[in-house]
């Protein structure tokens, strides 16, 4: 039986435990080998760098006066100049990042590096593979 999450959080945590259930590693620093754990500590670092990349204009749900300002200012569009440039470094950090979580990982799967785990063998673990709609719980 597929249990169904009831928020995209709840999905994503059963999506994991699927996960690490199947690939037979559990990513917290109690369930790695004691060996393997400075390469553990290296992979978590990069997760939490990978997440602290942000930009100026991140966190705004309407930034329309930020705008009308900078452009009364006559600076809007060097402004904007900026972000885009920022938007690119952080869009080739984020792509170093993923490769370095990649090799790690690696390291971290051993022997299972190389295994492919299919929606089927979610399914017969009880893990649903279809996120929940952000229309079904409130925000």
């Amino acid at each position: 039986m597929i249990l169904a999450a009831s928020s995209l959080g709840e999905y994503r945590i059963a999506l994991l435990s699927g996960l690490e259930r199947l690939f037979g590693l559990r990513l917290e620093s109690e369930a790695v080998p004691r060996a393997m754990l400075p390469v553990f500590m290296a992979f978590r670092s990069t997760v939490r760098s990978y997440c602290a990349t942000t930009g100026p204009m991140d966190g705004y749900l309407e930034a329309g006066l930020i705008h009308i300002r900078l452009q009364e200012a006559g600076v809007h569009e060097s402004f904007l100049a900026g972000v885009r440039r920022i938007d690119e470094c952080n869009t080739a950090s984020a792509d170093a990042h993923l490769d370095i979580l990649e090799v790690l990982l690696g390291v971290l799967l051993g022997d299972n590096a190389d295994r492919v785990v299919s929606t089927e063998e979610l399914h017969a673990i009880g893990v649903g593979t279809t996120p929940p709609s952000p229309y079904d719980y409130e925000w």
